[in-house]
């Protein structure tokens, strides 16, 4: 009988996760950076499970020490933006989202974030708006 791998229960975590089980999948991601303290991928879908609980507070600090541990990580810098905006923290979300962009521009999920996102933001010019549906649309959808 083999022993699961730190990445054995990340995946079974996102299995659990994709299901809406959340409570389980937090375990799993768990085991999974215990096993393994610098798999950052474990430590990034940790905090999206506890943003998607609404331990907000919790999701921010795993997510910090997530981009502490690797700070090309771009789904930790997109997850930190998503749980930026639900603190009301606009801004800083705004941020977070432009940095996950940075490090991987043809990320939908990303791209998908920023403009939600940003449609929270105070002041935001039609053009802005415009330009970033324009970037995503340029990204996603080229012309033939």
């Amino acid at each position: 009988m083999t022993v699961p791998t730190a990445k054995d229960h990340n995946n079974i975590g996102v299995d659990f996760y994709r299901r809406g089980e959340l409570v389980e999948a937090i375990i799993r991601f768990r085991k999974a950076a215990f096993i393994e303290p610098g798999y950052v991928d474990a430590h990034s879908n940790l905090g999206a499970a506890l943003n998607d609980m609404g331990r907000l507070d919790e999701a921010e600090e795993v997510l910090r020490a997530t981009i502490a541990l690797s700070v090309d990580h771009a789904a930790a810098h997109c997850n930190l933006g998503m749980v930026l905006q639900k603190l009301g923290r606009i801004d800083e979300a705004m941020e977070a989202l432009t940095i996950a962009i940075d490090l991987d521009p043809s990320d939908a999920t990303i791209m998908s974030a920023y403009i939600f996102v940003q449609d929270f933001t105070a002041g935001l010019t039609v053009e802005k708006t415009v330009a970033s549906r324009r970037r995503y649309n340029e990204i996603f959808f080229p012309a033939p």
